[in-house]
C-alpha cells in the first residue's frame, strides 16, 4: 500500500525554500520561554541562543509531489514531508500525540483536538488546563524516557529542535514530525493545515484562518491613513547587550501591520545599541511583560533620557502573543495596534 501524501490547502510558502538560517531566531524563541522570563537567566540565554548554529534549522525547499492514492477509507497511512525535508510515514490517525513546541500545542487546542495530547513540552503553558497534560521535557532537551512511557503514536516538534534529540526519538520507533513554516501568517496557516490534515480537522482549520484573515484586514483598515509613530521594540538590554527586532523579522512585520514605523527597520539581525535607540528617538517603546523589566529599562542609563520614557510612553506586551507561531498571533497584532493607535481601537 502506498501512503497518500498530506498537503496543506495552501502550497508550501515560497519563503520556505529560500529561508536563510537566522542566528537570532534562537533569541526570539527563548524570548517567549518561561526560563527567559526569569530575569537572572535571561541575558545568558539570549547570548547562547544567538550562536545556535545548526543546518537542521534551515527549512528545505523540496516540493511535495503527490503519490498514487490507494490508501484505506480513513486516509491512512500518510506520507508527510516535514520541515527537515524528511519523508515521515504515519501509519494510522494519531490518537496520542506528544507536542514538543508551544505553538503546536496551541494549534491542536484551537482545532478542538487537545484531547489527543498525551504529553507536552515544559514550555507549553497555554491554554489554561494544559498543565494537566504530562510534562515531556523541553523542546531542546526532551525527556526521552518519559516520552516512551506515554506510548505516543506521533511526536511533533518545531523550530530549534536539535538533531541529537531527533536521533534519540527516532529510536523509539514512533513517527517524529518536525513542523514549522516561515515566520509569517502564511507560515502559520501552512502549519495549521498540516496539523489539521493529520487529525481530520480541516473544517476547523478553515474557520480559524478565515477569522484571522478577517481580523488582520480589520486592523489594517483601522490604521490605514494614520500617522505612523516611531516604535522601538525591546527584546533585551543592559550588560548582556541590546537586542531588538530588525527589518527582516516577523515582529517587524507585525509592527508595520499595526501601523508603526520600526526605528530598527534597517537592521538585519537582532543586535542593537542604546546609542542607536537615542538617535532613533522613538515615540513609544514596547517591551516584554516580564516582572520588573519595564522598571529596570526606564531606570537604565541611556534609556531613562529617552523622550518616550520621560513622557511615560513605555508599554508592555505578553511576548507569547507575538513570538509563538500559533493562533494567538492575531491577538498579538491587535494588542500592538491598540498600543500604537489607541484612538482607533477604543
Amino acid at each position: 500500500m502506498i501512503p497518500r501524501c498530506i498537503k496543506g490547502s495552501e502550497s508550501r510558502p515560497a519563503a520556505f525554500a529560500a529561508r536563510p538560517h537566522n542566528h537570532g531566531q534562537g533569541a526570539r524563541y527563548l524570548h517567549s520561554c518561561r526560563l527567559f522570563k526569569s530575569w537572572p537567566f535571561r541575558p545568558a540565554l539570549v547570548l547562547a541562543a544567538l550562536f545556535l548554529v545548526s543546518p537542521f534549522l534551515i527549512a528545505g525547499g523540496a516540493s511535495e509531489k503527490p503519490l498514487p492514492d490507494d490508501s484505506p477509507a480513513d486516509g491512512f497511512p500518510v506520507s508527510v514531508l516535514d520541515s527537515f525535508d524528511r519523508r515521515v510515514i504515519i501509519s494510522r490517525e494519531p490518537k496520542r500525540i506528544v507536542s514538543l513546541a508551544p505553538n503546536i500545542t496551541e494549534i491542536l487546542f484551537a482545532l478542538g483536538e487537545g484531547d489527543r495530547l498525551a504529553g507536552r513540552s515544559s514550555w507549553c503553558d497555554y491554554p489554561p488546563g494544559v498543565e494537566n497534560v504530562p510534562d515531556a521535557g523541553s523542546l531542546m532537551e526532551p525527556n526521552i524516557e518519559k516520552i516512551a512511557s506515554l506510548r505516543p503514536d506521533l511526536i511533533i516538534a518545531s523550530a530549534h529542535f536539535q538533531r541529537g534529540s531527533l536521533d534519540k526519538l527516532d529510536r523509539l520507533g514512533v513517527p517524529v514530525l518536525i513542523l514549522f513554516g516561515p515566520e509569517s501568517f502564511d507560515g502559520l496557516f501552512y502549519t495549521i493545515d498540516k496539523l489539521a490534515g493529520l487529525v481530520d480537522a480541516e473544517a476547523a482549520a478553515s474557520r480559524i484562518k478565515t477569522d484571522m484573515r478577517r481580523r488582520i484586514e480589520a486592523v489594517q483598515e483601522k490604521t490605514a491613513g494614520l500617522a505612523r509613530p516611531k516604535v522601538y521594540y525591546v527584546i533585551d538590554f543592559g550588560a548582556g547587550g541590546d537586542y531588538t527586532a530588525g527589518g527582516n523579522s516577523f515582529i517587524h512585520q507585525l509592527l508595520t501591520m499595526a501601523g508603526a514605523r520600526n526605528i530598527a527597520e534597517d537592521l538585519k539581525g537582532w543586535a542593537y545599541s542604546v546609542e542607536m535607540v537615542i538617535q532613533g528617538d522613538p515615540d513609544l517603546i514596547i517591551c516584554p511583560d516580564i516582572p520588573g523589566f519595564r522598571e529596570r529599562l526606564t531606570a537604565s542609563p541611556g534609556y531613562r533620557s529617552l523622550r518616550a520614557v520621560r513622557e511615560d510612553r513605555v508599554f508592555q506586551i505578553d511576548v507569547d502573543l507575538i513570538d509563538r507561531q500559533g493562533p494567538r498571533l492575531i491577538d498579538g497584532l491587535e494588542v500592538l495596534a491598540g498600543i500604537i493607535h489607541p484612538e482607533a481601537f477604543r
